[in-house]
């Protein structure tokens, strides 16, 4: 499967896979993405996570799974994570986004990349100053390769915050296989 994020003439894109009215493929109800398997490449639209959340009014948290034999290639658009959150565009109460938890277990192989541009998103977690990182967690035999988005002033991180963002809840990397996180600075 190879998606990329969807956009209109509002200025508000979506993810390649995730939550947002503009997704590619979009969550199911309870708002969980599950991958299991097969190749998957996801390319968010502007502002929007690979594989995660646009700009979106939800109360609810995105989890993102992603396990077994998954070999997954997640891009984040401009200032958004490769898997994660988005980029929330100004300060209008309208433009919240959900918080996204992340789990990678089994034997999955990601490559996640946050969005580069004028601002930095992170390769796995939240994109450039939002409050949208939840839970990540990196388990099993997991092998990740996460690298954050550069920008004309400082990046993202690898694994975590995106470029001024203060709010991720937790980092857990229990694994077998290779973890190797970038953060990529201007």
């Amino acid at each position: 499967v190879t998606t990329t994020g969807a956009s209109d003439t509002s200025g508000k894109f979506g993810p390649g896979i995730g939550l947002s009215s503009r997704a590619s493929i979009s969550s199911t109800a309870n708002g969980d993405i599950k991958i299991s398997g097969g190749i998957v490449v996801a390319t968010g639209g502007a502002n929007a996570a690979g594989i995660g959340c646009g700009i979106v009014k939800n109360d609810t948290d995105l989890n993102v799974i992603i396990e077994g034999d998954a070999r997954v290639i997640a891009n984040g658009g401009d200032r958004a994570a490769g898997i994660g959150g988005a980029f929330i565009t100004g300060n209008r109460p309208e433009d919240i986004t959900t918080k996204v938890n992340v789990t990678i277990q089994g034997n999955a192989t990601v490559i996640a990349t946050g969005g580069s541009g004028k601002n930095g998103g992170a390769g796995i977690g939240g994109a450039y100053n939002s409050a949208n990182g939840g839970e990540i967690k990196i388990l099993g035999n997991a092998s990740v390769t996460a690298i954050g988005g550069s920008s004309t002033r400082y990046g993202g991180a690898g694994i975590g915050a995106g470029e001024g963002d203060s709010d991720f809840e937790s980092i857990e990397i229990n694994t077998t296989g290779t973890v190797t996180a970038t953060a990529v600075a201007c």
